[in-house]
This record gives C-alpha cells, sequence and structure tokens, in this order.
C-alpha cells in the first residue's frame, strides 16, 4: 500500500511544522523517531502527528487500518516537501518507503499498540523490546537513528550494556540492602554487647583493685603475726632459760642470785 493511501501531510507555516494525519480514519502509532515529535507516549494512539518541517529525519511509525490490519512503515522528512494545492489547504507528497541499508539491517515489528524495533550490530540483534533480541535497548529512538544513519553502532551497544547493567542492578540490590540492614544489626549488637563488656572489665578491674588492697593488707598482717611469732619464741626461749637456773638453785646444782 502506497504511503498516501494511508495518511497525508500538511503543512503549518505559522508553527513551522508538518502534521501527518491518517486518512479515511486510520490510526497512527509513532514507534521511534529522529526528530522532535508532539507524541510522549509511544503506545498511544493518535489522529495527527507533528513534526518540525526544517530538519530531515525518520519517523517509524505503525497504522492501523480497517479491519484491523497493520501497516508499518518509515517515512524519511526531507523539509521543504514538494507540495501539491487541493481544494482548500496544501498537502505534501510523501515519497516512498524509506528501506533501511544493507550496511545497517533493521525492521519495525508491528503490533497492536506494541510495536518496536530491532536492528542487527555484529551478527547480534538489539531490539527495542524486551526479550525479542539478544540485548534490549528501550531507546527506540536511538535504534531508529542508528538505522537512519545518526547514531553509532557503540552507542547502540554502550545503551544495551547500560540496560544490562541496570537490570542487574534491579536484581542485585535487593539482596545488597538486605546484606547491609543485616551488617547494621550485627554491627548495632555488637555495640551492645560491647557496651555490656566494657561495664564487666570495669566492675573485674575494679573487684581486682579490691582484691589487691586486701592481699596488701592481708600480707601486712601475715608480717606483723610473723613478727609478733618471733618474738614470742625469744620470750618463750628467755623464760626456759630462766626456769631452768632457777631449778637448779632449788636443788642446789648451782649458785646464782635471780633477779625479778
Amino acid at each position: 500500500m502506497k504511503l498516501d493511501e494511508l495518511f497525508v501531510v500538511s503543512e503549518n507555516k505559522e508553527k513551522k511544522m508538518y502534521e501527518l494525519i491518517g486518512r479515511k480514519g486510520n490510526l497512527t502509532y509513532l514507534v521511534a523517531a529522529t526528530v522532535k515529535t508532539n507524541i510522549l507516549n509511544r503506545t498511544a494512539v493518535t489522529r495527527a502527528l507533528s513534526f518540525p518541517n526544517a530538519e530531515a529525519g525518520l519517523l517509524a511509525i505503525m497504522v492501523r487500518g480497517e479491519h484491523e490490519k497493520h501497516y508499518p512503515c518509515f517515512v524519511e522528512i526531507k523539509g521543504p516537501f514538494r507540495l501539491q494545492i487541493p481544494k482548500d489547504n496544501y498537502f505534501v507528497e510523501i515519497d516512498k518507503q524509506w528501506i533501511p541499508s544493507l550496511d545497517r539491517p533493521g525492521q519495525m515489528v508491528a503490533n497492536y499498540n506494541d510495536s518496536y524495533l530491532i536492528v542487527e550490530i555484529e551478527g547480534k540483534i538489539f531490539a527495542s523490546k524486551e526479550g525479542k533480541g539478544n540485548f534490549f535497548v528501550p531507546d527506540a529512538d536511538l535504534l531508529c537513528r542508528y538505522l537512519y544513519g545518526t547514531a553509532t553502532a557503540d552507542e547502540v551497544k554502550e545503551a544495551a550494556r547500560l540496560q544490562k547493567v541496570e537490570e542487574l542492578a534491579r536484581i542485585e540490590l535487593p539482596k545488597i540492602q538486605s546484606q547491609l540492614e543485616y551488617n547494621q544489626r550485627l554491627v548495632e549488637q555488637g555495640i551492645e554487647e560491647g557496651a555490656g563488656l566494657r561495664l564487666l572489665i570495669n566492675r573485674l578491674e575494679t573487684e581486682k583493685v579490691v582484691l589487691e588492697t586486701k592481699n596488701k593488707k592481708l600480707e601486712e598482717t601475715d608480717a606483723q603475726l610473723k613478727e609478733e611469732n618471733e618474738s614470742l619464741k625469744q620470750e618463750s626461749a628467755q623464760f626456759k632459760g630462766w626456769s631452768f637456773l632457777w631449778a637448779c638453785k632449788k636443788i642446789g646444782i648451782v649458785k646464782c642470785d635471780i633477779k625479778k
């Protein structure tokens, strides 16, 4: 089907833009674009698609026609368009559909409000929909720019790498968060146990000082008792000597004077 059978493009000179409008009630979905457009939600249907009239680029559009037929198409915009003059407005004549080159192979896969782009780089498929290729690149506009030649293969591969990193981060982040919370609990528990241990150490050190003081007193007491014991031994020996002399005097063995 020819593009002009699916939609028409009119020029809005005042706003310096073109407006793409589906014919006969055809609905259009913007899948990707290399230029700025008025569409924010790529899954939403629109009857009019506007884009600047001074910028060349590429639009990846899926048109839903009668009987739920789908028509994926690449529309190259190269302003200013050739104009035809119908009865009530200026319409832009659309050339034939744009086709990707062999050195940058790719295509649009059209489904009901769920279309996506795929490109091939070094034998690997990069898709703007998850699970539809070797690598997922959520930025369909980037793949569109690659097909059109305004983005490099390295940019596409880097986007796929960053997406993979983000996916792994989403998977690993809860695990890391859980481990951090567990470590935090261990730290808090360790702080509590450490505080209790410090109290115990302080108490033991206090008891040690008390025991050392008691031991010192016991040593002093023991030394005093030893001195008293030696004194008692000397007195006992002296008493035994005097008793012996006294006994000798009594029985007349020796004569001596015993002084009290």
